[in-house]
């Protein structure tokens, strides 16, 4: 497995989506945390990028320090954009092995959940699906 340090406009971005939801929020250590202030969104960069840093360093055994973040909006990104700028970051920032209990991923994962919220369609989508469509259903041998 490989990784390397997200470019500063990956965090602008993944920042600027959960300090614009007015609904984003995430739980880490048993307490919820949100991000309505300047100072809270450059907190949550900062954590962002000390993990990234933490998981390149581990896995090249390296000792690189993380820069010091400050917020610059980068707000031109659609939901899918975010959900997978999130998941790039997650995969770069795994290589610790305590990497899913860490406040970085908890926000990550709290970033991809507010964003999936607001896909075409999400709203008008069932709850439940008790029945099903006949025009969706196939059998595995036609994927083969």
């Amino acid at each position: 497995m490989s990784a390397f340090i997200v470019n500063e406009n990956h965090i602008h971005a993944i920042v600027t989506a959960a300090k614009m939801d007015r609904d984003f929020s995430y739980y880490f250590n048993g307490s919820r945390h949100k991000c309505d202030t300047i100072e809270e969104a450059e907190k949550m960069g900062q954590t962002l990028i000390n993990q990234n840093y933490r998981s390149v360093n581990h896995r090249y055994d390296e000792k690189d320090v993380p820069y010091k973040y400050e917020l610059s909006y980068n707000t031109h990104f659609k939901p899918i954009e975010i959900i997978k700028a999130c998941q790039c970051y997650i995969y770069q920032s795994c290589e610790t092995d305590d990497y899913k209990e860490t406040q970085a991923i908890a926000i990550a994962k709290g970033i991809i959940n507010s964003q999936i919220h607001k896909l075409p369609g999400y709203d008008n989508a069932a709850w439940e699906i008790t029945e099903m469509k006949s025009e969706n259903m196939f059998c595995i041998t036609d994927m083969m």
